[in-house]
Protein backbone atom coordinates (compact mmCIF):
# COMPACT_ATOMS: atom_id res chain seq x y z
CA UNK A 1 0.00 0.00 0.00
CA UNK A 2 1.27 3.59 -0.68
CA UNK A 3 2.64 5.66 2.02
CA UNK A 4 1.28 8.64 0.53
CA UNK A 5 -2.41 10.11 0.62
CA UNK A 6 -4.04 12.30 -2.14
CA UNK A 7 -5.32 15.01 -0.51
CA UNK A 8 -7.36 17.65 -3.38
CA UNK A 9 -5.87 21.23 -2.76
CA UNK A 10 -7.95 22.99 -0.38
CA UNK A 11 -8.70 25.76 -2.97
CA UNK A 12 -10.61 24.95 -6.35
CA UNK A 13 -11.26 27.72 -9.05
CA UNK A 14 -14.91 28.85 -9.08
CA UNK A 15 -16.38 26.92 -11.87
CA UNK A 16 -14.72 23.78 -11.52
CA UNK A 17 -15.94 23.81 -7.38
CA UNK A 18 -19.51 24.94 -8.59
CA UNK A 19 -19.66 21.70 -11.45
CA UNK A 20 -18.21 19.98 -8.15
CA UNK A 21 -21.40 20.66 -6.11
CA UNK A 22 -23.24 20.01 -8.58
CA UNK A 23 -22.03 16.46 -9.72
CA UNK A 24 -22.39 15.59 -6.29
CA UNK A 25 -25.79 17.21 -5.57
CA UNK A 26 -26.80 14.74 -7.74
CA UNK A 27 -25.30 11.86 -6.39
CA UNK A 28 -26.60 13.16 -2.66
CA UNK A 29 -29.95 13.71 -4.20
CA UNK A 30 -30.48 10.19 -5.61
CA UNK A 31 -28.95 8.77 -2.80
CA UNK A 32 -31.49 10.11 -0.44
CA UNK A 33 -34.36 9.63 -1.96
CA UNK A 34 -33.56 5.84 -2.42
CA UNK A 35 -32.72 5.64 1.24
CA UNK A 36 -35.37 7.44 2.70
CA UNK A 37 -37.57 4.88 0.49
CA UNK A 38 -35.91 1.94 1.81
CA UNK A 39 -36.60 3.63 5.61
CA UNK A 40 -39.98 4.19 5.44
CA UNK A 41 -41.09 1.23 3.76
CA UNK A 42 -38.70 -0.76 6.55
CA UNK A 43 -40.59 1.48 9.13
CA UNK A 44 -43.84 0.75 8.05
CA UNK A 45 -43.37 -2.72 8.34
CA UNK A 46 -41.29 -2.96 11.31
CA UNK A 47 -44.03 -0.51 13.28
CA UNK A 48 -46.91 -3.41 12.31
CA UNK A 49 -44.36 -6.47 13.41
CA UNK A 50 -43.37 -4.69 16.57
CA UNK A 51 -45.17 -2.96 19.73
CA UNK A 52 -44.94 0.94 20.74
CA UNK A 53 -43.28 -1.01 23.62
CA UNK A 54 -40.23 -2.51 21.98
CA UNK A 55 -39.88 0.79 20.21
CA UNK A 56 -39.77 2.61 23.36
CA UNK A 57 -37.12 0.25 25.17
CA UNK A 58 -34.76 0.87 22.20
CA UNK A 59 -35.42 4.97 22.42
CA UNK A 60 -34.76 5.27 26.29
CA UNK A 61 -31.24 3.45 25.35
CA UNK A 62 -30.23 5.12 22.46
CA UNK A 63 -30.00 8.63 23.59
CA UNK A 64 -27.07 6.83 25.92
CA UNK A 65 -25.16 4.47 23.08
CA UNK A 66 -25.62 7.85 20.44
CA UNK A 67 -24.46 10.02 23.15
CA UNK A 68 -21.33 7.92 24.00
CA UNK A 69 -20.55 7.07 20.14
CA UNK A 70 -20.05 11.06 19.79
CA UNK A 71 -16.93 10.63 21.82
CA UNK A 72 -16.44 7.44 20.01
CA UNK A 73 -15.35 9.86 16.94
CA UNK A 74 -14.90 13.02 18.59
CA UNK A 75 -15.35 14.87 15.44
CA UNK A 76 -12.39 13.59 14.15
CA UNK A 77 -13.57 12.56 10.86
CA UNK A 78 -14.93 16.00 10.43
CA UNK A 79 -11.26 17.52 10.91
CA UNK A 80 -10.64 15.01 8.11
CA UNK A 81 -13.15 16.58 5.72
CA UNK A 82 -12.24 20.01 6.75
CA UNK A 83 -8.63 20.90 7.12
CA UNK A 84 -6.53 21.65 3.77
CA UNK A 85 -4.07 18.96 4.08
CA UNK A 86 -3.82 16.00 6.03
CA UNK A 87 -0.53 13.54 5.78
CA UNK A 88 -1.07 9.95 5.94
CA UNK A 89 0.79 9.41 9.89
CA UNK A 90 -2.24 12.02 10.49
CA UNK A 91 -4.83 10.27 9.50
CA UNK A 92 -3.38 6.64 11.15
CA UNK A 93 -3.12 8.44 14.39
CA UNK A 94 -7.19 9.74 14.04
CA UNK A 95 -7.96 6.04 13.16
CA UNK A 96 -6.21 4.33 15.88
CA UNK A 97 -7.54 6.95 18.52
CA UNK A 98 -11.32 6.46 17.13
CA UNK A 99 -10.97 3.52 17.80
CA UNK A 100 -9.39 3.72 21.22
CA UNK A 101 -12.21 6.22 22.39
CA UNK A 102 -14.88 3.20 20.47
CA UNK A 103 -13.80 0.61 22.77
CA UNK A 104 -13.98 3.08 25.96
CA UNK A 105 -16.80 4.27 25.08
CA UNK A 106 -18.52 0.84 24.64
CA UNK A 107 -16.83 -0.10 28.38
CA UNK A 108 -18.49 3.03 29.50
CA UNK A 109 -21.93 1.90 28.44
CA UNK A 110 -21.55 -1.90 29.95
CA UNK A 111 -20.97 0.00 32.92
CA UNK A 112 -24.20 2.26 33.01
CA UNK A 113 -26.31 -0.51 31.88
CA UNK A 114 -27.47 -2.21 35.01
CA UNK A 115 -28.49 1.16 36.35
CA UNK A 116 -30.68 2.42 33.43
CA UNK A 117 -33.64 1.17 35.76
CA UNK A 118 -33.34 3.48 38.39
CA UNK A 119 -32.37 6.63 36.40
CA UNK A 120 -36.12 5.74 34.60
CA UNK A 121 -37.54 4.96 37.54
CA UNK A 122 -38.47 1.49 35.85
CA UNK A 123 -37.57 -0.98 37.55
CA UNK A 124 -39.81 -3.43 36.10
CA UNK A 125 -37.85 -2.77 32.77
CA UNK A 126 -34.41 -2.78 34.49
CA UNK A 127 -33.47 -6.08 33.16
CA UNK A 128 -34.41 -5.34 29.73
CA UNK A 129 -32.53 -2.26 29.30
CA UNK A 130 -29.24 -3.54 30.54
CA UNK A 131 -29.36 -6.34 28.59
CA UNK A 132 -29.83 -4.46 25.50
CA UNK A 133 -27.40 -1.86 26.59
CA UNK A 134 -25.08 -4.15 27.01
CA UNK A 135 -26.10 -5.61 23.14
CA UNK A 136 -25.92 -2.10 21.79
CA UNK A 137 -22.47 -1.17 23.29
CA UNK A 138 -20.74 -3.03 20.71
CA UNK A 139 -21.90 -0.82 18.20
CA UNK A 140 -19.37 2.36 19.37
CA UNK A 141 -16.23 0.06 18.07
CA UNK A 142 -18.07 -0.52 15.04
CA UNK A 143 -19.04 2.78 14.32
CA UNK A 144 -15.63 3.73 14.72
CA UNK A 145 -13.60 1.62 12.65
CA UNK A 146 -14.92 2.84 9.21
CA UNK A 147 -15.24 6.80 10.72
CA UNK A 148 -12.02 7.87 9.05
CA UNK A 149 -12.37 5.72 5.66
CA UNK A 150 -15.82 7.31 5.16
CA UNK A 151 -14.37 10.67 6.03
CA UNK A 152 -11.57 10.07 3.08
CA UNK A 153 -14.27 9.85 0.45
CA UNK A 154 -16.34 12.81 1.95
CA UNK A 155 -13.18 14.67 1.99
CA UNK A 156 -12.52 13.81 -2.07
CA UNK A 157 -16.07 14.56 -2.57
CA UNK A 158 -16.40 10.40 -3.95
CA UNK A 159 -20.09 10.77 -2.48
CA UNK A 160 -22.02 8.67 -5.51
CA UNK A 161 -20.03 5.57 -4.02
CA UNK A 162 -19.86 6.56 -0.74
CA UNK A 163 -23.85 6.75 -0.70
CA UNK A 164 -24.34 3.70 -2.60
CA UNK A 165 -22.50 2.25 0.80
CA UNK A 166 -24.94 3.77 2.90
CA UNK A 167 -27.91 2.89 1.04
CA UNK A 168 -26.62 -1.12 0.76
CA UNK A 169 -26.47 -0.89 4.77
CA UNK A 170 -29.78 0.33 4.83
CA UNK A 171 -31.00 -2.00 3.05
CA UNK A 172 -29.79 -5.20 3.92
CA UNK A 173 -30.25 -3.90 7.50
CA UNK A 174 -33.37 -3.55 7.06
CA UNK A 175 -34.28 -6.78 5.61
CA UNK A 176 -32.74 -8.21 8.53
CA UNK A 177 -34.68 -6.29 10.94
CA UNK A 178 -37.86 -7.30 9.35
CA UNK A 179 -36.66 -11.43 9.14
CA UNK A 180 -36.06 -11.39 12.95
CA UNK A 181 -39.14 -9.89 13.66
CA UNK A 182 -41.26 -11.96 11.09
CA UNK A 183 -39.49 -15.06 13.26
CA UNK A 184 -40.66 -13.25 16.64
CA UNK A 185 -37.38 -12.07 17.81
CA UNK A 186 -39.27 -8.70 19.13
CA UNK A 187 -37.48 -5.99 20.19
CA UNK A 188 -33.99 -7.89 19.31
CA UNK A 189 -34.82 -6.80 15.64
CA UNK A 190 -33.35 -3.24 16.14
CA UNK A 191 -30.65 -3.94 17.70
CA UNK A 192 -29.69 -6.64 14.69
CA UNK A 193 -30.45 -3.53 12.20
CA UNK A 194 -27.79 -1.43 13.99
CA UNK A 195 -25.22 -3.90 13.93
CA UNK A 196 -26.01 -5.08 10.43
CA UNK A 197 -25.82 -1.56 9.30
CA UNK A 198 -22.85 -0.25 10.67
CA UNK A 199 -21.09 -3.60 9.66
CA UNK A 200 -21.70 -2.90 6.39
CA UNK A 201 -20.93 0.76 6.31
CA UNK A 202 -17.33 -0.30 7.90
CA UNK A 203 -16.78 -2.90 5.61
CA UNK A 204 -17.84 -1.75 2.63
CA UNK A 205 -15.82 1.31 3.11
CA UNK A 206 -12.36 -0.39 3.60
CA UNK A 207 -13.21 -1.68 0.19
CA UNK A 208 -13.84 1.33 -1.28
CA UNK A 209 -11.09 3.34 -0.03
CA UNK A 210 -7.79 2.18 -0.62
CA UNK A 211 -6.28 4.35 2.11
CA UNK A 212 -5.03 1.40 4.77
CA UNK A 213 -3.82 2.13 8.55
CA UNK A 214 -0.22 2.27 10.01
CA UNK A 215 1.70 2.25 13.26
CA UNK A 216 1.09 6.30 14.23
CA UNK A 217 4.32 7.81 13.87
CA UNK A 218 5.97 10.08 16.94
CA UNK A 219 6.08 12.58 14.53
CA UNK A 220 2.68 13.07 13.83
CA UNK A 221 0.97 16.03 14.85
CA UNK A 222 -2.85 16.09 15.20
CA UNK A 223 -3.48 19.10 17.64
CA UNK A 224 -5.05 20.53 15.51
CA UNK A 225 -7.40 18.50 14.25
CA UNK A 226 -8.58 17.55 17.72
CA UNK A 227 -8.97 21.31 18.20
CA UNK A 228 -11.35 21.63 15.52
CA UNK A 229 -12.81 17.97 16.06
CA UNK A 230 -12.97 18.47 19.65
CA UNK A 231 -15.17 21.92 19.46
CA UNK A 232 -17.21 19.87 16.82
CA UNK A 233 -17.57 16.95 19.48
CA UNK A 234 -18.56 18.91 21.72
CA UNK A 235 -21.04 20.87 20.60
CA UNK A 236 -22.58 17.37 18.89
CA UNK A 237 -22.56 16.28 22.48
CA UNK A 238 -24.61 19.33 23.59
CA UNK A 239 -26.70 19.37 20.82
CA UNK A 240 -27.38 16.03 21.08
CA UNK A 241 -28.24 15.92 24.54
CA UNK A 242 -31.21 18.60 24.00
CA UNK A 243 -32.23 16.95 20.72
CA UNK A 244 -32.99 13.63 23.35
CA UNK A 245 -33.73 15.12 26.50
CA UNK A 246 -37.29 14.60 25.45
CA UNK A 247 -37.45 11.40 25.28
CA UNK A 248 -35.30 10.79 28.15
CA UNK A 249 -38.00 12.82 30.40
CA UNK A 250 -40.72 10.77 28.92
CA UNK A 251 -39.24 7.59 29.54
CA UNK A 252 -38.52 8.74 33.34
CA UNK A 253 -42.28 10.07 33.85
CA UNK A 254 -44.68 7.97 31.61
CA UNK A 255 -42.99 4.50 30.31
CA UNK A 256 -41.77 2.53 27.50
CA UNK A 257 -44.88 2.42 25.36
CA UNK A 258 -45.07 6.28 25.34
CA UNK A 259 -41.71 6.84 24.61
CA UNK A 260 -42.30 4.65 21.12
CA UNK A 261 -45.15 6.61 20.40
CA UNK A 262 -43.40 9.82 20.79
CA UNK A 263 -40.02 8.16 19.28
CA UNK A 264 -41.57 7.27 16.34
CA UNK A 265 -43.56 10.11 15.92
CA UNK A 266 -40.48 12.60 15.78
CA UNK A 267 -38.83 9.79 13.60
CA UNK A 268 -41.17 10.43 10.64
CA UNK A 269 -40.95 13.84 11.19
CA UNK A 270 -37.41 14.24 10.67
CA UNK A 271 -36.84 11.91 8.27
CA UNK A 272 -38.29 15.05 5.49
CA UNK A 273 -34.79 16.75 7.38
CA UNK A 274 -32.59 13.82 6.45
CA UNK A 275 -33.38 14.10 3.16
CA UNK A 276 -32.30 17.32 2.33
CA UNK A 277 -30.17 18.10 5.21
CA UNK A 278 -27.73 15.09 5.45
CA UNK A 279 -26.25 14.97 2.19
CA UNK A 280 -26.03 18.64 2.42
CA UNK A 281 -24.28 18.93 5.57
CA UNK A 282 -20.89 17.03 3.44
CA UNK A 283 -21.61 19.70 1.09
CA UNK A 284 -22.04 22.53 2.28
CA UNK A 285 -18.56 21.23 4.58
CA UNK A 286 -16.52 20.20 1.46
CA UNK A 287 -17.39 22.87 -0.63
CA UNK A 288 -16.96 26.14 1.33
CA UNK A 289 -13.62 24.63 3.09
CA UNK A 290 -12.59 24.52 -0.69
CA UNK A 291 -13.53 28.01 -1.53
CA UNK A 292 -12.06 30.20 1.91
CA UNK A 293 -10.70 32.85 -0.54
CA UNK A 294 -13.45 32.89 -2.73
CA UNK A 295 -16.27 35.18 -1.12
CA UNK A 296 -18.61 35.80 -3.69
CA UNK A 297 -18.58 31.80 -4.58
CA UNK A 298 -19.12 31.29 -1.13
CA UNK A 299 -21.79 33.73 -0.72
CA UNK A 300 -23.50 32.25 -3.38
CA UNK A 301 -23.47 28.54 -2.14
CA UNK A 302 -24.83 29.48 1.16
CA UNK A 303 -27.70 31.25 -0.43
CA UNK A 304 -28.67 28.64 -2.68
CA UNK A 305 -28.08 26.03 0.39
CA UNK A 306 -30.81 27.79 2.73
CA UNK A 307 -33.22 28.54 -0.47
CA UNK A 308 -32.75 24.82 -1.31
CA UNK A 309 -34.15 23.51 1.90
CA UNK A 310 -36.75 26.28 2.77
CA UNK A 311 -38.08 25.40 -0.91
CA UNK A 312 -38.01 21.55 -0.13
CA UNK A 313 -38.75 21.21 4.05
CA UNK A 314 -41.07 24.43 4.50
CA UNK A 315 -44.19 22.69 2.26
CA UNK A 316 -43.10 19.07 4.42
CA UNK A 317 -43.62 20.35 7.59
CA UNK A 318 -46.80 22.44 7.21
CA UNK A 319 -48.07 19.25 5.21
CA UNK A 320 -47.38 17.43 7.88
CA UNK A 321 -48.60 19.42 10.90
CA UNK A 322 -52.25 19.23 8.87
CA UNK A 323 -52.16 15.68 7.64
CA UNK A 324 -50.11 13.78 10.68
CA UNK A 325 -52.58 11.83 11.90
CA UNK A 326 -53.50 10.20 8.46
CA UNK A 327 -49.98 9.77 7.61
CA UNK A 328 -49.18 7.95 11.23
CA UNK A 329 -52.37 5.68 10.36
CA UNK A 330 -51.32 5.02 6.79
CA UNK A 331 -47.88 3.86 7.71
CA UNK A 332 -48.53 1.85 11.33
CA UNK A 333 -51.95 1.45 11.64
CA UNK A 334 -54.81 1.76 14.54
CA UNK A 335 -51.81 0.79 16.89
CA UNK A 336 -49.91 4.26 16.10
CA UNK A 337 -53.31 6.25 16.01
CA UNK A 338 -51.98 7.83 19.10
CA UNK A 339 -48.69 9.41 17.67
CA UNK A 340 -50.67 10.99 14.89
CA UNK A 341 -51.64 14.51 17.04
CA UNK A 342 -47.78 14.26 18.36
CA UNK A 343 -46.45 13.73 14.50
CA UNK A 344 -48.67 16.91 13.97
CA UNK A 345 -47.60 19.06 16.45
CA UNK A 346 -43.62 18.04 16.23
CA UNK A 347 -43.69 19.22 12.63
CA UNK A 348 -44.18 22.54 13.49
CA UNK A 349 -40.58 22.48 14.66
CA UNK A 350 -39.30 20.72 11.71
CA UNK A 351 -37.70 23.71 9.63
CA UNK A 352 -36.56 25.69 12.61
CA UNK A 353 -34.59 22.14 13.75
CA UNK A 354 -33.61 21.68 9.70
CA UNK A 355 -31.62 24.96 9.73
CA UNK A 356 -30.11 24.19 13.39
CA UNK A 357 -28.18 21.95 11.41
CA UNK A 358 -27.23 23.38 8.55
CA UNK A 359 -25.38 25.86 10.76
CA UNK A 360 -23.23 23.39 12.15
CA UNK A 361 -21.19 22.81 8.77
CA UNK A 362 -21.74 26.82 8.29
CA UNK A 363 -19.38 27.50 11.93
CA UNK A 364 -17.25 24.71 10.97
CA UNK A 365 -15.96 25.26 7.59
CA UNK A 366 -15.27 29.01 9.10
CA UNK A 367 -12.93 27.38 11.56
CA UNK A 368 -14.78 28.69 14.37
CA UNK A 369 -15.45 25.73 16.55
CA UNK A 370 -15.36 28.16 19.67
CA UNK A 371 -18.65 30.08 18.64
CA UNK A 372 -19.81 26.42 17.05
CA UNK A 373 -19.89 25.61 20.96
CA UNK A 374 -21.65 28.67 22.53
CA UNK A 375 -24.42 29.00 20.42
CA UNK A 376 -25.03 24.93 21.02
CA UNK A 377 -25.21 25.57 24.67
CA UNK A 378 -27.88 28.39 23.99
CA UNK A 379 -30.02 26.24 21.90
CA UNK A 380 -29.57 23.06 24.52
CA UNK A 381 -30.87 25.63 27.35
CA UNK A 382 -33.62 27.09 25.66
CA UNK A 383 -34.92 24.21 24.18
CA UNK A 384 -34.76 21.95 27.60
CA UNK A 385 -36.47 24.96 29.04
CA UNK A 386 -38.99 24.53 26.37
CA UNK A 387 -39.34 20.66 27.41
CA UNK A 388 -40.16 22.08 30.92
CA UNK A 389 -42.74 24.50 29.71
CA UNK A 390 -44.40 22.61 27.42
CA UNK A 391 -44.49 19.53 30.15
CA UNK A 392 -46.08 21.69 32.96
CA UNK A 393 -48.92 23.07 30.07
CA UNK A 394 -49.82 19.52 29.19
CA UNK A 395 -49.95 18.55 32.20
CA UNK A 396 -52.59 20.82 33.01
CA UNK A 397 -54.61 19.49 30.16
CA UNK A 398 -54.51 16.11 30.78
CA UNK A 399 -51.32 15.35 28.15
CA UNK A 400 -48.18 15.92 29.13
CA UNK A 401 -46.29 14.01 26.15
CA UNK A 402 -48.28 16.12 23.54
CA UNK A 403 -47.14 18.82 25.88
CA UNK A 404 -43.60 18.33 25.69
CA UNK A 405 -43.87 17.99 21.70
CA UNK A 406 -45.11 21.19 21.43
CA UNK A 407 -42.28 22.45 23.47
CA UNK A 408 -40.00 21.29 21.48
CA UNK A 409 -41.55 22.90 18.46
CA UNK A 410 -42.63 25.95 19.59
CA UNK A 411 -39.20 26.59 21.17
CA UNK A 412 -37.54 25.46 17.78
CA UNK A 413 -39.33 27.40 15.41
CA UNK A 414 -40.30 30.84 17.19
CA UNK A 415 -37.27 31.21 19.73
CA UNK A 416 -34.22 29.13 18.26
CA UNK A 417 -34.34 29.30 14.62
CA UNK A 418 -34.12 33.05 13.15
CA UNK A 419 -31.45 34.41 16.08
CA UNK A 420 -29.72 31.43 15.59
CA UNK A 421 -29.24 31.50 12.00
CA UNK A 422 -28.70 34.89 12.12
CA UNK A 423 -26.20 34.16 14.48
CA UNK A 424 -24.61 31.66 11.90
CA UNK A 425 -24.56 33.82 9.13
CA UNK A 426 -22.73 36.79 10.77
CA UNK A 427 -20.57 34.53 12.48
CA UNK A 428 -19.22 33.52 9.10
CA UNK A 429 -19.50 36.44 6.51
CA UNK A 430 -22.10 36.11 5.10
CA UNK A 431 -25.03 38.35 4.23
CA UNK A 432 -28.42 38.01 6.20
CA UNK A 433 -30.42 39.66 4.86
CA UNK A 434 -30.27 37.62 1.05
CA UNK A 435 -30.82 34.67 3.09
CA UNK A 436 -33.58 35.63 4.87
CA UNK A 437 -35.71 36.50 1.73
CA UNK A 438 -34.51 33.08 0.14
CA UNK A 439 -35.57 31.51 3.49
CA UNK A 440 -38.92 33.52 3.35
CA UNK A 441 -40.97 33.25 0.23
CA UNK A 442 -41.07 29.75 0.31
CA UNK A 443 -41.86 29.58 4.09
CA UNK A 444 -45.58 31.89 3.66
CA UNK A 445 -46.18 30.19 0.37
CA UNK A 446 -45.97 26.79 1.98
CA UNK A 447 -48.17 28.74 5.27
CA UNK A 448 -51.19 30.11 2.66
CA UNK A 449 -51.10 26.12 1.32
CA UNK A 450 -51.52 24.69 5.08
CA UNK A 451 -54.37 26.81 5.51
CA UNK A 452 -56.30 25.37 2.07
CA UNK A 453 -55.05 22.15 2.71
CA UNK A 454 -56.46 22.19 6.45
CA UNK A 455 -59.91 23.50 5.57
CA UNK A 456 -60.12 21.15 2.68
CA UNK A 457 -59.40 18.27 4.76
CA UNK A 458 -62.26 19.75 7.13
CA UNK A 459 -65.11 19.38 4.54
CA UNK A 460 -63.71 16.18 3.04
CA UNK A 461 -66.19 13.41 3.52
CA UNK A 462 -63.71 10.50 3.97
CA UNK A 463 -62.59 9.31 6.81
CA UNK A 464 -59.81 6.66 5.53
CA UNK A 465 -56.38 7.83 5.75
CA UNK A 466 -55.16 6.66 2.55
CA UNK A 467 -58.07 8.30 0.64
CA UNK A 468 -57.59 11.67 2.54
CA UNK A 469 -54.06 12.03 2.16
CA UNK A 470 -55.43 10.57 -2.07
CA UNK A 471 -56.96 14.00 -1.70
CA UNK A 472 -54.97 16.22 0.35
CA UNK A 473 -51.23 15.82 -1.06
CA UNK A 474 -52.05 16.50 -4.29
CA UNK A 475 -53.69 19.25 -3.52
CA UNK A 476 -51.21 20.75 -1.48
CA UNK A 477 -49.11 20.33 -4.18
CA UNK A 478 -50.77 22.33 -6.52
CA UNK A 479 -51.47 24.65 -4.44
CA UNK A 480 -47.23 25.16 -3.24
CA UNK A 481 -46.81 24.78 -7.04
CA UNK A 482 -48.91 28.05 -7.78
CA UNK A 483 -48.10 30.37 -4.47
CA UNK A 484 -44.51 29.46 -4.81
CA UNK A 485 -43.83 29.08 -8.57
CA UNK A 486 -40.81 31.76 -8.52
CA UNK A 487 -39.13 29.24 -6.36
CA UNK A 488 -40.42 26.06 -8.35
CA UNK A 489 -39.25 27.72 -11.12
CA UNK A 490 -35.40 28.07 -9.59
CA UNK A 491 -35.31 24.47 -8.62
CA UNK A 492 -36.10 23.18 -11.77
CA UNK A 493 -33.32 25.01 -13.43
CA UNK A 494 -31.12 24.12 -10.73
CA UNK A 495 -32.09 20.31 -11.49
CA UNK A 496 -31.82 21.11 -15.23
CA UNK A 497 -28.10 21.63 -14.35
CA UNK A 498 -27.69 18.92 -12.60
CA UNK A 499 -29.48 16.08 -15.17
CA UNK A 500 -30.24 17.25 -18.27
CA UNK A 501 -27.17 19.68 -19.07
CA UNK A 502 -24.75 16.38 -18.18
CA UNK A 503 -26.91 13.89 -20.07
CA UNK A 504 -26.75 16.23 -23.29
CA UNK A 505 -23.59 16.59 -22.80
CA UNK A 506 -22.47 12.91 -22.49
CA UNK A 507 -25.03 12.14 -25.15
CA UNK A 508 -23.07 14.88 -27.52
CA UNK A 509 -19.70 13.70 -27.07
Amino acid sequence: MSDTLSTPPIEMPATELKHSVRRSALALALVQLVSQLISLVGLAALLRLLAPGDYGLVGMIVPLVMFLRIFATLGLNVATVQRPEIRPEETSSLFWLNVLLGCATAGVAALVAPYLGALYAKPQAAVQLRDLTWALAGTSIVAAVGAQHQALMEREMRLGPLGAIRITAQLLAVVAAVGVAVAGGGVWALVVQQYVELMLLSGLAWMAEPWRPHRPGHAAMIGDHLRLGGYFAAASIVFYVADNMDRVLVGRLVGPAAVGLYGQAYNIMIKPVYVVITPLVALVLTSLSRATEQPATRSQLVVAYYRLVAVLLAPAAVGLVVVGSDVMQLLGGAAWKDSGPLLSVLSIGMFGQALVILGVPILTAAERGGRLLAAAIAVAAVLCTGYLIGWACGLKIGEPVLGVAGGYALVELLVIAVPYTWFCLRTGGYHVGAVFAALLRPALAAAAMGVVVWLAGRWLPVTSPPLRLTVLVPLGALVYAALARREIVWLVEQAQKLFIQPLAAKSSA
